[in-house]
């Protein structure tokens, strides 16, 4: 017996990578949805790829088209977007002597340790990731404060993405919890298949292949906080008409009030444009705020925002330059310091998640092991405390995530 009981012990590490790479896998539903890079990728071109390093993102290059005969010469310029696997999420766990003997073959391990350590670990993973994903999205439909009560808000949502070149098929929704107590009532009965709205009424939730796309709901979803500036007229302080232009001066506030990173807002006159024909569209162009950031003496002198502005060319997005004294419009809200639940309607294209591997210590280590599952990766150490008698174990993931197509997500604010 005490020898079966060894063995166990011994192969707990290996079963602990499997299963938990696994568990983590099946228990990440956006995260599971997005883009990954290939996980021949650290194997391969970018095998020396450690912990804290970069890798890029190339996005399509983007060409002007000429409507004659005669050769135009324009120079390729691929954009590319960081993505830095500086992400690191792990759970230790203890064993006592007395806890192992009276488990000997470890049968009940994996249900009463094993689960709940990955379950934790997923919850962090799918948190970091949405909130980085919502917070990038710079367009918002929905009314701030008020919970969505028909499906109009999320066909909204989607035609706004699909208006910018976004791929028409695989959208993806996931929905604050708090949303689905009001959308799912709204939906039953609106022309959804018998076995749909059986499913639901079972459930409680949204299925899938609704509206056209993929819903999930979660807890996990990004809670976004209003700054104290939102509340006030603020305006621009100087023209713009730089391409490339990623801050904004703004005035008109009050004190050292702040613009909280995730804030949406228009500008009066400065309109959508069409990505392929540069036509005017008839929605406002909307921004987000890319870091919180505080006014000095009633000032912002440098608001960071996303997109950057292009007013020509083929990376061309808004109609029109910037005039002094143009007001915002805050689409998330103008109640300072509000509350409100986000749910985000995108497309698995429009981010990109990379787990590597991560290296086996070696000397000093009863044992290692590392397993990959579609993309994810995740590595078991097990070692011994002789001070305590405690078998111990440590199971990290280590990550990084990029939004490489912002213009193909879009919020529902609530």
């Amino acid at each position: 017996m005490a020898t079966n009981s060894i063995n166990t012990v011994k192969s707990l590490t290996g079963i602990a990578a499997k299963m938990g790479a696994v568990m983590l896998k099946n228990r990440l539903g956006f995260t599971a949805s997005i883009d990954k890079e290939d996980e021949t990728t650290f194997g391969g071109a970018y095998k020396s790829v450690q912990p804290g390093d970069t890798i890029y993102v190339n996005k399509n290059a983007r060409y002007a088209v000429r409507s004659n005969a005669t050769f135009s010469t324009q120079d390729t310029v691929e954009e590319r977007v960081a993505l830095t696997v500086n992400q690191r999420r792990g759970v230790d766990i203890d064993l006592t002597s007395a806890e192992i003997a009276t488990d000997a073959q470890l049968k009940s391990w994996a249900g009463r340790f094993l689960a709940p350590a990955v379950q934790r670990i997923a919850e962090e993973v799918e948190a970091y990731n949405l909130t980085l994903a919502t917070q990038a999205a710079y367009m918002t439909v929905g009314t701030p404060g008020t919970s969505p009560a028909t499906s109009g808000v999320f066909l909204q949502a989607a035609e706004r993405i699909r208006a910018q070149a976004c791929p028409q098929d695989n959208l993806m929704a996931v929905i604050h919890q708090s949303v689905n107590t009001t959308m799912v009532p709204a939906l039953q009965g609106l022309f959804l298949p018998n076995s749909q709205i059986a499913n639901q009424f079972k459930t409680g939730y949204l299925g899938s292949t609704t509206l056209g796309m993929d819903f999930m709901t979660s807890n996990l979803a990004y809670v976004h906080t209003n700054g104290t500036a939102v509340s006030q007229a603020v305006l621009i302080n100087g023209a713009v008409s730089t391409d490339g232009t990623a801050t904004l001066a703004v005035d008109a506030i009050t004190g050292t009030n702040t613009l909280t990173k995730g804030t949406v807002f228009t500008i009066a006159g400065v309109y959508d444009v069409n990505p392929i024909t540069k036509a005017t569209l008839s929605n406002l162009k909307q921004f987000t705020v890319t870091a919180t950031t505080a006014a000095t003496a009633g000032a912002i002198a440098a608001l960071p925002i996303s997109p950057a502005l292009y007013f020509t060319g083929t990376r061309q997005n808004v109609s029109t330059t910037i005039a002094d004294n143009q007001p915002l419009t805050f689409s998330t809200g103008t109640t300072a310091s509000s509350v409100l639940a986000n749910s985000l309607v995108y497309h698995p294209s429009a981010i990109r998640f990379a787990s590597v591997p991560l290296f086996d210590p070696g000397t000093g280590v009863v044992e290692c092991a590392t397993e990959t599952v579609d993309g994810i990766s995740m590595r078991a150490i097990k070692f011994y405390d002789g001070d305590t008698d405690q078998l111990k174990m440590r199971l990290d993931i280590q990550f990084g995530t990029a939004v490489v197509r912002d213009e193909h997500l879009c919020r529902v604010t609530s």
